[in-house]
């Protein structure tokens, strides 16, 4: 043994001697609860905890209580003119929202970069009149308003809101607040890239196309509401203007006003669009107008922020060459069953057009939908390529691969079939893939796997198909 390690000082360690950083590191594995209640050990973690992200930087009111209002003073404080991000999730009204509440919110705002307030709709003009201070480090905001049964206000957002020089905010999300039609201008809203602007079931309201003159950097746009009316034609610069966007949201709760939609607005030149609910087949021709065949056609899941993937899912289009695409959002409640004879059918129509198929170059599905699809996929059985989307686990544990749908399906002519993950990777059963094919494409020969890494007995695959 040497020397310098004879007289190296052995002593104890303590938890106190750990190096900050250390300590730092830990407490991202704990909540902001914990991380209080860590604060509470000695001095040195009291200073660690009070100045670590998750006390400062992501900071959450869900109660007005005493000590809530004066914790929720404390951590805005604590961020000492750092950005962070405030969320305010308060319903009913209360005294203390107008005094205290809101006066709290008004003071972050010089620092804030991503802003949440969702408040009772009583108290709108005290949040309107807060909302008028500039917030130069604003970067998102989402302003939400409960009202009972929906009620939307008849006060439109207010055109100063932030100020009147434009900022940096580009993501903008309004709840059951209506925007002012009538404004030449609202300075904050000039950088905007995205809007959504959700409104109730039972509103009508004019089509906006005033959005594009008060968002002119404006790239994404998602609108809801129960109906949409026009007034004066498109002018060149309204067409111009959404010709622009790169994707384009529309949920109308109304049948007719969504057929009428499509029919009135121009969205041959818009990249990306989407449409929700129950189409009639004229309707669903009239959208893909733009597109031209081949085809990329597929199920997937929503994306967020458009919808619940629980409940819905998503019929997309895609034009092979000018890679436009056309999506419909649909209720999964409308594809559990068939149609029984004299009932309508919410099934889209490409699904029950005996043509459509030969103008798809893929069909893609992600596995957790393709139980759900399988029994309405009768005229796509000879398509020649399939696509499997791997989407509902992860498993990046060889001993617990994913586990593939055993839906009843089979394709006649189906000459390649891929399995891939939007993941990093996942590890998949060979037996399983010879069932999986077996039942749905047993005179396939091509594999194409896409970051799927097989286990188990790799020669079932190897020796069997020719792997791309």
């Amino acid at each position: 043994m040497s020397t310098s390690l004879i007289s190296y000082p052995l002593r104890s360690r303590h938890i106190h001697s750990l190096p900050p950083e250390m300590i730092t590191d830990s407490f991202w594995y704990l909540s902001f609860t914990e991380v209080r209640y860590a604060a509470q050990v000695c001095q040195r973690w009291r200073d660690l905890g009070i100045d670590h992200p998750i006390f400062w930087r992501y900071i959450e009111a869900t109660s007005i209580t005493p000590g809530a209002l004066e914790l929720l003073r404390a951590r805005i404080g604590q961020s000492k003119g750092r950005p962070f991000t405030f969320k305010v999730d308060v319903k009913g009204n209360s005294r203390v929202v107008e005094r205290d509440l809101i006066d709290i919110i008004g003071a972050a705002l010089h620092n804030v970069g991503d802003l949440s307030v969702s408040l009772d709709a009583l108290v709108l003009m005290d949040l309107f009149a807060m909302l008028k201070y500039k917030a130069p480090k604003l970067k998102r905001l989402h302003l939400k308003l409960y009202s009972q049964d929906r009620c939307v206000p008849r006060i439109p957002l207010w055109y100063n809101v932030l100020g009147d020089i434009p900022g940096g905010l580009e993501f903008i999300h309004l709840d059951d607040i209506l925007l002012d039609q009538g404004a030449e201008v609202m300075p904050c809203f000039t950088n905007v890239t995205y809007l959504e602007h959700c409104l109730p079931p039972s509103i009508e309201a004019n089509f906006p196309a005033f959005v594009f003159r008060l968002c002119p950097s404006l790239k994404k746009f998602i609108f809801r509401c129960g109906r949409v009316t026009y007034g004066d034609p498109f002018t060149e610069a309204d067409v111009e203007a959404i010709s622009r966007l790169e994707f384009f949201c529309i949920d109308i709760a109304e049948a007719v006003s969504r057929a009428e939609f499509i029919s009135r607005v121009p969205l041959n030149r818009v990249r990306e669009v989407t449409i929700a609910r129950v189409l009639d087949p004229d309707s669903v021709y009239d959208f893909l107008a733009p597109l031209r065949s081949p085809f990329l056609f597929g199920f997937s899941l929503n994306r967020p922020p458009l919808s619940d993937s629980k409940q819905t899912f998503d019929i997309v289009v895609q034009d092979y060459r000018s890679r436009q695409r056309r999506t419909f959002a649909q209720f999964r409640s409308d594809y559990e069953h068939k149609p029984h004879a004299g009932e309508e059918s919410c099934i889209n129509a490409l699904l029950e057009n005996e043509e459509f198929h030969a103008q798809i170059l893929t069909l893609s599905c992600a596995a957790s939908l393709f139980p759900l699809m399988a029994p309405h996929l009768d005229y796509y059985k000879a398509v020649e390529t399939f696509i499997l989307t791997l989407d509902d686990m992860l498993c990046l544990d060889p001993a617990a691969p994913y586990s593939l749908p055993r839906a009843s399906f089979r394709f006649t002519g189906l000459q390649l079939l891929c399995l891939r993950t939007r993941h990093d990777f996942v590890y998949v059963d060979a037996q399983d893939i010879v069932h999986f094919m077996d039942r749905v494409a047993p005179t396939c020969a091509a594999l194409e796997l896409r970051r799927v890494v097989l286990t188990g007995t790799t020669r079932l695959v190897t020796e069997r198909y020719d792997l791309v």
